[in-house]
């Protein structure tokens, strides 16, 4: 008997064991499982608080009535701390920057995108092919039969880019030429990242500094110059812009005006910023004598992974993106944030636009300008950016930094005031120039520091209505991957 006692003893104590092992296990899952719920509970707190930055920084655009875009807006950084709103220990920042201040990819010329630092004649011939319409290719671009050789193949999009980082796409452009290196992006560098350059959103109104419409020079009648241009010229100089347009042909751009008999430098102060060469809707290039025309938008292809296929990390169902098949872009991945659907900008990024008031706390003028696309603000944006508008140099791209940090550029015709703009240089750089932006990059931070949480989002706001749209948006880190994008509807509801 002794014997089986000592047995159910032995058996009991590893029936204990065991039991106590099971505990321990579920113990450990429980916990487990109990930091993973409040890791999401912290991250999502910190994703709300982003996102009240972000729709903090969209009151503060639609409130926005100044005339011109300078970085020392109040729309260049909003923080919750400069709220004093009764949060517990979460905070927001939130950082803008203007895309007036970049190269519109859509809508640069070939020689302006030539002189883009890090450009090759490789990369500027691929991003003309890229965008254009056909499937010929320059002589040192590529179309479609270049891109079926790559592995993973994907087709040439033969239509402007809906997103900067599909740059990534064409023939030449790395990510260390986008993005910079580990090591430049931990110190200043020495030559910007492309990333920082270029854009497809730029965005302003053809209105005054009062918020009225410009007077388009080529198709005013007499007595509408006079109206609007006759507390500067004498009824002699508006006889003399009627000659000339008749006997020249039109104004191709409102810097020709100095061409004029008996316009001067001061007149051309007070007048340049009251006209216009432009008509509807337009892109900076387009006014231009035998500038690029803006492309045609073919269907892509299909490729492999079609509509009906699964979907790829990051990729919509099927991957239409606006109505059109997305390329399969590095090995499955489309390019990080897209652009928004039918309520936000169209596909094509040229799309038709609302004409509203001029964005701000007050209508200024009861005009509502023509949308142009990929004007370059004078204000805001960097030496690099400026030297490639046609005919500038070094020298005067530098006085029109100096100038504008002492006092910045409240309408075109105070441009004038730099001594190294002479009229053939302005003349060359009208068309392309703007003192103002209706497109901003927002890059809002959530926190809950107690708890190491941090979430990110950046959107792409329109101001170019009465009320500022977000036309494109995407959680995490601007060189991530791993994003998830929504409509316009969708981040209603989030």
């Amino acid at each position: 008997m002794s014997g089986h006692r000592g047995l159910a003893l032995i058996v009991t104590l590893w029936v204990l064991v065991i039991l106590s092992v099971i505990c321990l296990s579920f113990a450990h899952m429980a916990r487990v499982e109990g930091r993973l719920a409040d890791n999401y509970y912290q991250r999502s707190r910190a994703s709300y608080m982003a996102e009240a930055g972000l729709e903090r920084m969209l009151v503060e655009l639609e409130a926005n009535s100044a005339s011109y875009t300078a970085p020392d807006g109040t729309w260049v950084e909003i923080t919750s701390e400069d709220e004093e709103w009764p949060f517990e220990d979460e905070r927001f920042e939130v950082r803008c920057t203007d895309e007036c201040a970049k190269l519109n990819l859509n809508t640069a010329t070939e020689e302006m995108l030539a002189k883009l630092p890090g450009m090759t004649p490789e990369i500027v011939d691929g991003i003309l092919d890229w965008r254009d319409g056909d499937d010929e290719p320059r002589p040192e671009g590529a179309e479609q039969d270049y891109y079926a050789t790559l592995n993973p193949r994907y087709a040439c999009a033969n239509r402007p880019f809906l997103t900067v980082e599909e740059l990534l796409l064409v023939k030449g452009v790395t990510p260390e030429l986008m993005y910079g290196t580990q090591e430049q992006t931990s110190v200043e560098q020495e030559t910007p990242r492309l990333a920082d350059l270029v854009t497809i959103y730029s965005l302003d109104r053809d209105v005054d500094a009062q918020g009225q419409a410009r007077l388009n020079i080529n198709s005013a009648s007499e007595e509408q110059l006079k109206e609007r241009l006759g507390d500067v010229l004498e009824d002699q100089a508006i006889q003399a812009i009627i000659q000339y347009r008749e006997q020249s042909g039109e104004f191709k751009s409102v810097g020709h005006l100095w061409n004029v008999p008996g316009m001067d430098r001061e007149k051309m102060k007070q007048v340049v910023d009251r006209v216009t060469v432009r008509g509807g809707e337009q892109t900076a290039e387009s006014v231009e004598p035998g500038g690029p025309q803006e492309p045609q938008l073919p269907q892509l292809p299909e490729l492999p992974g079609g509509p009906g296929a699964p979907s790829a990390p990051g990729r919509p169902s099927g991957g239409p993106v606006g109505g059109r098949q997305a390329p399969e872009l590095l090995g499955g991945l489309t390019p990080p944030g897209m652009p928004m659907g039918p309520e936000g900008l169209s596909p094509e990024g040229m799309g038709t636009e609302e004409q509203g008031a001029p964005a701000g706390g007050e209508e200024r003028g009861t005009g509502e300008g023509t949308l142009v696309r990929g004007l370059i603000n004078l204000n805001t944006a960097p030496a690099e950016v400026l030297l490639t508008l046609p005919e500038m140099t070094e020298e005067a791209a530098q006085a029109i930094v100096s100038a504008r940090e002492s006092q910045p550029f409240t309408n075109l015709g105070e441009v004038l005031e730099v001594e190294q703009i002479d009229p053939p240089l302005f003349q060359a750089i009208a068309n392309y120039v703007t003192v103002r932006s209706r497109s901003f990059r927002c890059v809002a931070r959530g926190e809950v520091p107690q708890r190491r949480a941090v979430a990110e989002l950046t959107a792409i706001i329109e101001a170019g209505s009465s009320t500022p749209r977000i036309i494109y948006f995407k959680r995490g880190d601007s060189m991530a991957t791993g994003y998830r994008s929504v409509s316009a509807a969708q981040y209603e509801g989030l």
